[in-house]
């Protein structure tokens, strides 16, 4: 097979020198009301290569059948609109609107070649990979969605375009594929033939994945439509300028703002927007002096520049004295105090629990699975612990303990662990007990640790992602009596503190 360009002969050019190709593989029959009312088909007519397809347009209306049409008296049959078929070399004939558009783009008709790729090139050589399947269903479901958007009497542009916006978050296209493919453009002409250019408008600026989406496909409609595709809407290619940035210190800035200013009051154009992290400045616009304006147009006056270097020295030694308090108010502390934004054992969620049940893990050797009742609504939690070395099977059974509760739900050997339960052990890991609660503590009750009663436990996943167990399991010890402490703050229960093997870590 012999691949001739489009771009070599055109339907015109054809015309003019009344040549005709005996490489047309489909026949397309159409209205021109047909194609009026449909502006992707009417796209299509335009770039499907004029020696593949022929192209046939009748201009007469066809006779609707009517069985009592010959009494007299009658009404003769109203006048029908031809419907769009396309037939293929092969004999067969399609007249479903979607079907036809998917053949004239797929790869015997050139359509699925780069640069156009309307079914993302997934008809060449690799329609058979998963890949492409999906992009060629997704394709299909796209113009169905799009054949609803037509015919629905319900469509709320709101929630269609919050949909687009949604699926159009991850990716460029609605297939996504690399370039604009065939649902993209029925999706667009849907839009454009179901709701005013006017409406579409008034939605700029509240879904920013749809519009930069919409403002690529009508450019690809205009080029690939010679001009009779649906004007673009210039509200959707209005390009922004983005901000600038400043933090209010930089040496030069109360410069840039007072020429700012002059600038803005002086043009009628665009105005450019400062944004400042200081809470000082508001913006270029609003800022004032008191001094009047020097004669040298942009210069500021001694005045002016006396002022801003004044104030960037009082901020200069504010900042300076601050750092030096918050480090001789940290110095030879241990612990942070709560609600300084520091790290703090307040984090964990541990938890006054009893192990309902234990049974022996059947593929781990150490493990031992266990229902831990915490008090929760949902019941108890399944929580697997390698204390086999440590404790027989009879002495698990109704063991109070302490869970972290706050560790995200994990399989452990096969087994889904949501918590771990507290244990004291020695440095070599020889001896591990228990940690406790003191017997009378209510089953749930959360342990607070003195100093941080108020402080928030923090969520599952961050403490998975920010490693907090682990940054602050080194100082979770006991003290010489047994205490449990982190740092110097116990851990307390309404019953009283909880304990451990003295000089032990916690873990």
């Amino acid at each position: 097979l012999v691949v001739v360009r489009e771009y070599v002969f055109t339907s015109s050019i054809l015309k003019m020198v009344e040549l005709t190709s005996d490489a047309a593989l489909a026949t397309l029959s159409t209205h021109p009301a047909a194609l009026k009312a449909d502006g992707l088909m009417r796209l299509i007519t335009k770039v499907v290569s004029p020696l593949q397809v022929e192209i046939s347009i009748s201009c007469e209306d066809v006779k609707a059948d009517n069985k009592k049409g010959g009494k007299k008296g009658k009404k003769a049959a109203p006048m029908a609109t031809p419907e769009t078929s396309l037939l293929l070399r092969t004999g067969s004939k399609l007249s479903h609107r979607n079907t036809i558009l998917r053949t004239l783009c797929s790869y015997p008709f050139q359509l699925d070649f780069t640069p156009k790729s309307l079914l993302g090139g997934c008809t060449i050589f690799n329609a058979s990979t998963i890949s492409s399947r999906m992009v060629l269903a997704g394709v299909t479901s796209w113009m169905s969605y799009a054949s609803t958007l037509r015919t629905s009497s319900d469509s709320d542009l709101q929630n269609v375009l919050e949909e687009l916006n949604g699926t159009l978050k991850s990716k460029s296209f609605l297939c996504g594929t690399s370039n604009v493919s065939l649902a993209d453009l029925d999706v667009y002409f849907a839009l454009r033939e179901k709701f005013s250019d006017d409406d579409l408008v008034s939605t700029v600026g509240v879904n920013a994945n749809f519009e930069r989406w919409f403002d690529q496909v009508q450019h690809v409609a205009t080029d690939y439509s010679c001009g009779d595709a649906p004007s673009m809407i210039q509200k959707f290619t209005k390009k922004q300028n983005g901000p600038v940035f400043f933090y209010g210190d930089e040496p030069n800035f109360s410069e840039i703002c007072a020429a700012t200013a002059r600038a803005v009051a002086e043009t009628s154009s665009s105005k450019p927007t400062l944004v400042a992290k200081s809470k000082t400045i508001k913006s270029a616009v609003g800022v004032k002096s008191n001094a009047p304006p020097s004669s040298g147009g942009n210069e500021l006056t001694d005045e002016q520049k006396a002022a801003a270097a004044e104030k960037r020295a009082k901020k200069a030694a504010e900042k300076a004295a601050k750092k030096k308090a918050g480090a001789e108010k940290g110095k030879g502390k241990g612990a942070a105090p709560a609600g300084s934004g520091e790290l703090n054992i307040g984090a964990l969620d541990i938890r006054v629990g009893l192990i309902l049940k234990a049974w022996v893990h059947e593929e781990a050797d150490k493990l031992y699975c266990e229902e831990v009742d915490l008090g929760e609504a949902s019941g108890p939690r399944k929580i697997a612990s390698g204390l086999r070395p440590f404790y027989t099977l009879d002495q698990m059974q109704n063991q109070r303990v302490l869970v972290l509760c706050n560790l995200k739900a994990r399989n452990l050997a096969g087994f889904p662990s949501h918590g771990m339960v507290l244990c004291a052990s020695n440095a070599d890991h020889t001896s591990v007990q228990f940690a406790v609660p003191p017997s009378d503590a209510k089953i749930g009750e959360r342990v607070v640790f003195t100093g941080y009663e108020d402080v928030a436990p923090e969520a599952e996943n961050k403490v998975a992602k920010k490693k907090i167990f682990e940054k602050l399991a080194p100082d979770l010890k006991t003290n010489e009596s047994g205490a449990i402490v982190w740092k110097d703050s116990k851990a307390m229960t309404s019953a009283g503190p909880c304990e451990g093997t003295p000089n032990t870590q916690i873990a």
